[in-house]
Order: structure tokens, then sequence, then C-alpha cells
């Protein structure tokens, strides 16, 4: 009788690391990335100027967008729009690390293939931060560190293995593979015994140490962006407020007439809803290009004014507020604002008038622009002679700003100082958190904005929109109020007017004239009937420039149209 010996199934030398679905390699790579994104963020708050190795790759996302995309995030988010992006590179992020670990997941080849991939985002990220806006070593020097441990720990995950003998130690439960004997055909031999494989290759972490990895990857995520939260923002934010709060701003030279007062009984400017005279602090608009407000120490901040033909001239905070001190009455307006839209407000500014800066410096034969840069890198630039103010011209000057709504600049309106120009939308001329000044030309300095389709010149156009009665608001039938607020740069406003269903326009009153440069309040009486009701303004300049009915989009110098709004009338 003849036998034959079976050998038992061999299994594979190496076997993946995770024996689970495909979501537990995506969650370890986001594990990984985290903590890469923790460390990277923590070194360069640590040891970077302002800039996170995150924030580098948002504004590289900014920067990329094509123009309508970033108008309908503005339009549409509105000053939600820096978070909705910071939050989309997040994903977009967590969405890579995912995918590089179910990749990793695959054997060691795929291992090494993820880890490459990871440090390919950390070069990514230091690219970014090193040539974009505000950047610095420190901050691509974080996102190389944070790269490095991403990659380390899906490969100490994945790919790393370990050379180990079978049933030792109990780690290691298979069976022996067996190689047959080609006597067993003829029968068994008892001197014969089979060749035991006595080592192989097993993955270098056991189940047990990969989730407790896993849990110190998780663990040291949360540390690390915590720790770089608090010295980032907590840190750096409570000591720019705290030397914001020691500032004691000086008497302005020649102030401004007192703001009138305006009570909820006043005609037609205490109509519920209406836009106040001056816009508080804390409801001006903000749109810039900075996901976080950058924080200034006064004590080292200084304001260069270059391209002068007497040399460079350099003032410090101090010195800037011991210059003369002068108030305008001013409304900004963002160049992203829709017709009807509320990226507009209006201030008294206080500051030291720029011209005579200029004139200090020197202003050299051909220059044609003044450009601007801030802390953060952001740059701007407006033509040369908007500053030329003749003889006797009741126009608000142009100024560097210290002061808003007499207190000194909030953190989010440029502390220490920032630009403020009449006339002119502010992706133009509004810098904010002011570092250089320069006098150019067009051709040797380019604001931020221009490369990006926008229009070089930007003076504002004449707007207006109604506040009062709200878009889709009902109205009761009888006596109301239409009301709203106009404007229309430094040309002032002739005329306000009215129309209900495509009648005949109907002029309103104007409120408060604080100078030519600022908004006015308006409103007129409607007799209200029952039914649905379009409601139109348009406004007309100093000048004589009726605002156009033809709309167009903001960009490349602004909106045009027509505000109107449907209500019901019950």
């Amino acid at each position: 009788m003849t036998s034959s010996y079976h050998n038992p199934p061999i299994p594979p030398a190496h076997t993946p690391a995770f024996h689970n679905p495909p979501s537990r390699p995506a969650v370890a790579g986001i594990l990984a990335g985290a903590a890469g994104l923790g460390l990277g963020e923590l070194l360069a708050a640590l040891i970077g100027p302002i800039r996170s190795p995150l924030l580098a790759v948002a504004d590289r996302v900014v920067d990329l967008s094509p123009t309508g995309v970033r108008e309908w995030a503005i339009s549409t988010l509105g000053t939600l729009d820096k978070p909705v992006t910071i939050l989309g590179t997040l994903v977009l992020l967590a969405l890579a690390s995912a995918g590089l670990g179910v990749l990793a997941a695959r054997g060691r080849r795929a291992a090494a293939w993820a880890a490459a991939g990871a440090m390919g985002m950390g070069v990514i990220g230091a690219v970014a931060a090193w040539s974009g806006r505000g950047g610095g070593m420190g901050s691509g020097f974080g996102a190389l560190a944070g790269a490095a441990v991403s990659a380390g720990a899906l490969w100490a995950l994945f790919g790393a293995t370990r050379r180990t003998t079978p049933g030792v130690g109990g780690r290691d439960t298979r069976a022996p593979a067996l190689k047959p004997d080609p006597a067993a055909a003829h029968g068994p031999n008892p001197e014969s015994e089979p060749d035991v494989e006595l080592d192989h290759e097993a993955p270098l972490l056991s189940p047990m140490r990969r989730r407790t990895v896993l849990g110190g990857l998780g663990v040291a995520a949360i540390v690390q962006l915590a720790l770089a939260g608090a010295i980032r923002v907590v840190g750096g934010r409570t000591q720019a407020q705290q030397a914001r709060s020691q500032v004691t701003l000086p008497p302005v030279d020649s102030p401004l007439a007192p703001l009138p007062k305006q009570t909820a009984s006043a005609p037609g400017a205490g109509t519920p809803g209406l836009s106040p005279l001056i816009t508080p602090n804390d409801d001006f608009y903000r749109i810039d290009t900075a996901f976080t407000i950058p924080s200034v120490d006064v004590d080292t901040w200084a304001l260069t004014i270059a391209g002068g033909s007497n040399g460079p001239l350099t003032l410090s905070y101090d010195d800037l507020l011991a210059r003369e001190q002068v108030e305008i009455d001013c409304t900004l307006s963002c160049v992203s604002n829709e017709v009807g839209g509320d990226l507009v407000g209006n201030a008294r500014w206080q500051g030291v008038e720029l011209a005579p800066l200029l004139a200090e410096a020197g202003v050299p034969e051909g220059a044609t622009q003044v450009g601007a840069t801030s802390t953060d890198g952001w740059t701007c630039g407006f033509p040369i002679e908007t500053l030329d103010r003749p003889s006797g011209d009741a126009t608000p000057p142009a100024i560097i700003a210290v002061a808003m709504g007499g207190e000194p600049l909030p953190l989010a309106h440029g502390f220490p100082a920032r630009l403020v120009i009449p006339g002119l939308y502010g992706y133009v001329s509004a810098c904010k958190w002011l570092e250089r000044i320069e006098l150019t030309t067009w051709e040797d300095f380019t604001g931020y904005w221009v490369p990006r389709g926008w229009s070089r010149e930007a003076p504002i156009k004449p707007q207006s929109r109604i506040d009062v009665p709200a878009e889709g608001a009902p109205v009761n039938a009888g006596p109301t109020t239409i009301a709203g607020v106009a404007w229309a740069g430094i040309r002032g406003l002739a005329k306000v007017e009215t129309r209900v269903d495509g009648g005949p326009w109907r002029p309103a009153n104007l409120g408060p004239k604080l100078s030519d440069a600022t908004w006015r309040q308006w409103w007129t009486d409607w007799n209200a009937t029952t039914g649905s009701h379009t409601l139109t303004v348009r406004a007309t300049d100093g000048a004589g420039n009726t605002q156009t009915a033809r709309p167009s989009r903001p960009d490349p110098n602004g909106a045009t149209g027509w505000h109107a709004v449907v209500v019901t009338v019950r």
C-alpha cells in the first residue's frame, strides 16, 4: 500500500498590515496626516513669523482660484469665505491622507509610495510657505518636518517588517511550512524529517501595538494643534490687544464738528432697520486676504516710505502719533460689493495726512503710482494724482489712519496703521497692517489683485441701497417708509430717487451730509396698497452722473445696476 504526505497550505511570507475594511487604513492615514500637520503648525508657531503651513496652502488655493469662483465665495459667504476656505483645505488634506493610508495598506511597495506621497504634500506646503505672502523659513521647515512624521507613521504602520521565528513567544502561530519528501511516495521513512522554514517576514507592529500607535498619533495631533493655536492665535493676539489697550491717542489738531445725534424719533433717519450714519466698529465689514489677523508688535513696528528722492523715510508708531493729526469722515466700499450688498461702511478716521509725508520723502519725477505693502505681504497701488488736492478743496485727504470711531484701530481693521484713500475701492488703496509705502511707477509695482483680472484704477461708482423694507418682508397696507443709504466716492450726492412698480421716479429726502466722501441716509413716504410690489432706487452724484440701470458683475472694477426689492403688502 502506498501513502503520501500532504503538506498544509503555506501562508504568504508577508500579510497586509490590516485585515479590515478599507476604512481602517483610511483612518490611519488621516491620523498620520493630522499628526504631521500638528507638528508642522507647532514648529511654524515657534520659529516662523506669522504664516502656518496650512494657511500658506489655503493662500495658494485662493491665489489659483478663478476670479469668478472668488467672487462667488465673497458674494455667497461674505466674511465666512476665509473659514470656509480653510475648512475646504482641511477636507482636501484629509482626503489625500486617507487615500495614502489605503494605498499604504496594499503592501510594502505601496507603503513606500504612500510615504513618498506624504513627503510630496510636505514639499507643496513648504513651497507655498516660502513663496507666498508672509511666508518664511519657519513655516516651510514646519511643513517638511510634519510631512516626515506622516511618512514615517505610514511606513511604520504598513511597510516596516521584521524577521521572526514561527511559534517563538507566541507571536507567530502559523503551522510550519513542510517540503515534500520524494521518499514519501514509497512509504514513510522514520529517519527522514521535513525541512522547517525557521523564519519569515512579518509586520513590525502587532495589531495591539498598531492601535497604540494610532491612538498616540491622534493625541499628538490634538496636543500639537492646540499648542500651535495657543501660541499663534491666543498668545499673539493677546499681546497685540494689550499693546492696543495701552495706546493713548493724541488730540486732533483741527477736529471735525461733532457727529449729529440720531434718535429713534428723528424723521426718516430713525426708521428701524435703516443703516446708521456711522457704522459701529464691530459691524464694519472686513474683506481681505488675511486668514489670521496679523498681530503686530508696535514696539518694533516701523513704516518705511521708499522710492523718494530724499531717501527712505522711516517712522515708528510713536513718530506717527507725534505727527499732526487730522480727522476725516469717509465711506469705504469693497469692489466685490454686489448691488444692494453690505460690503460698505462709514466711519470717522484719525491719522496723518499722506501727501505731506510723501513730499517729505521727495516725490521723484516720473512717479505715477503709490504702492503699499502690509505686514503679511499683501500689496495694492493707486494713481499718485489721487493725492492732488487744489487749495480750498473740501474733499477729505488721504491719510495713514491710526484710529477709527474714536479708538485705536481694531486689530481686524489694520492696527497699528492703515491707509484710507477717499473715493477708491479698497482693493487698490485700503492697505491694512501697513508696513511699506513706495513711490513708484505702474511698470515697477503691481498690486495683488491687478494680475488677477481687476482694473488698476478703481474709483468708486455711484451706488444706492434699500434697507427698509427688506426683500420679501411683509408690509402692512397704508403709510410706510422706504429708506436706505447711497454713496458716490468723493463726488458727493445730488439726489436719490425711488419708484414703485416701474412708475415715475420720486425724489427722496436726504439725511445729514458729513462729507463728499461719505454715504447719506435717504427716505421717502409710500402709501402701500395690498399686493406684490417692486421698489427700486437710483442715485445721482454731485457731478451729475446718474447710477446706470445696466447690471454688471463686480469684476473688473465694481458692480453696476439699480437695487430693487420685492415686498408683499397685506
